[in-house]
């Protein structure tokens, strides 16, 4: 039972990802939804925001304190040339010395 109510939790926070509803993301993440939940291609919710370039969803993130992994969205932020969320990034102190895997590249694609 607990792992079907992980899943009725994880479902709509990234459906509300997906459509940029950032306010919906807002009132799952304060009732209890995990934040550091990840899709079956293993995206946190802060990279999934960047890949959807939702500047509005990554700040929501950064600003609820989530311990987040910055390397990789940081990385998926230059890959997809998000400019505005690359320097939100590094307003919030992302490592610019972070360095992608080259055999891993297919997996930002």
């Amino acid at each position: 039972i607990s792992f079907f109510l992980k899943k009725i939790n994880e479902i709509p926070i990234f459906i509300a990802a997906h459509k940029n509803y950032a306010n919906i993301v807002y009132l799952l993440l304060n009732n209890g939804a995990d934040a550091l939940v990840q899709d079956e291609k293993q995206y946190s919710l802060l990279e999934y925001a960047v890949i959807m370039g939702s500047y509005k969803l990554c700040s929501l993130l950064l600003d609820l304190k989530v311990t987040f992994q910055l390397d990789k969205a940081f990385l998926l932020s230059a890959l997809y040339g998000k400019y505005d969320i690359f320097q939100l990034f590094l307003e919030n102190n992302a490592d610019t010395a972070v360095v992608s895997d080259v055999s891993n590249c297919s997996s930002f694609e």
